[in-house]
């Protein structure tokens, strides 16, 4: 394929999420009007159903499959249609978070992994589970059978950032909930408060605008677990919401942020090898760039922002 239709191809790839996150949707909620929480709304329209996403994410596959291929020489149909039905795993397990068990979480986590890992390796050529890299945050595991290291361990930067911001959270007097964490797939911290007190926004606003219920940290969340029997109903629907933004943090991970973090360390020198072996410097992240964009364009963000949405579609 020339370069230049290549090209062109990655920007469509780069701009769809855009166009989705911009058109215009409804939202309506099931709770009381005095606990319209983010995590509560549900998108309406042409493009918040699972089979609108379970597409966006067979064309991220497809696309950033491809393009990969194209610089290392593989060949090209064969990694997008790889990467495609890779995208489809990914949804698949985006679907199992939103609507399965809580104890599946964990393996919903792992299958958004896979997709992202198989479409990797269909972009590098190489059999689809030679390579895989699985979220156990704050930590990525590399498994890569038939090498000298055939197991890596090593540190996620953004779910250690994460960490640091929840254990900042003194006003929400947070506590390590294990079993959530367990289940998830990354630390859970709940607060003894009925909601979250995130910026200007605290329990006290929840009569007259929206309250912060859970809260997402790359690789961390935090959820509101007051024994307030109002906000006692909606803790499982919380838990499914942050954890659906986890999986969209792994996706983002495993896809993009991993191999740009093997290719910045690699490039330098020794100190940088050095730290390849224990640090996954996983900053480049495109597709939170995306949502972040969304979410500035966007009226209301905590509602038609492209990530509140996916998550929205996934649970419906």
């Amino acid at each position: 394929m020339p370069r230049r239709i290549l090209r062109r191809v990655s920007w469509a790839a780069t701009a769809l999420p855009l166009v989705l996150a911009s058109a215009p949707v409804s939202a309506q909620t099931s709770a009381p009007a005095s606990l319209p929480g983010p995590s509560l709304t549900r998108a309406e329209g042409p493009l918040s159903s699972p089979a609108a996403f379970l597409g966006l994410n067979a064309w991220v596959g497809a696309v950033s499959a491809a393009t990969r291929a194209q610089r290392r020489g593989a060949p090209l149909l064969r990694a997008a249609l790889t990467g495609a039905a890779a995208g489809v795993v990914t949804a698949a397990g985006q679907r199992l978070i939103g609507v399965g068990p809580a104890g599946m979480r964990f393996a919903g986590l792992q299958m958004v992994a896979l997709g992202a890992n198989v479409a990797r390796n269909a972009g590098d050529g190489v059999p689809a589970l030679s390579d895989l890299i699985l979220p156990l945050y704050p930590l990525y595991v590399r498994v890569q059978p038939g090498t000298a290291r055939p197991v890596r361990v090593r540190v996620s930067a953004m779910a250690v950032r994460g960490l640091v911001v929840a254990a900042t959270q003194r006003q929400n007097r947070l506590r390590l909930d294990v079993g959530e964490s367990l289940r998830s797939g990354a630390p859970v911290f709940r607060s003894p408060l009925p909601a979250l007190a995130v910026g200007s926004d605290g329990p006290g606003d929840c009569v007259e605008r929206r309250c912060v219920v859970g809260l997402h940290l790359t690789g961390t969340f935090i959820y509101a677990g007051g024994r307030d029997p109002a906000f006692a109903r909606l803790r499982q629907e919380t838990l499914r919401h942050e954890a659906g933004h986890l999986a969209q943090f792994a996706r983002d991970g495993v896809l993009f942020a991993v191999p740009a973090s093997d290719r910045l360390l690699g490039a330098g020198g020794r100190a940088g090898r050095w730290m390849q072996g224990w640090l996954v410097a996983d900053v480049a992240l495109p597709l939170l760039g995306a949502d972040l964009l969304s979410d500035a364009a966007s009226s209301d963000p905590d509602v038609h922002s492209l990530y509140e949405r996916e998550v929205r579609a996934m649970m419906r």
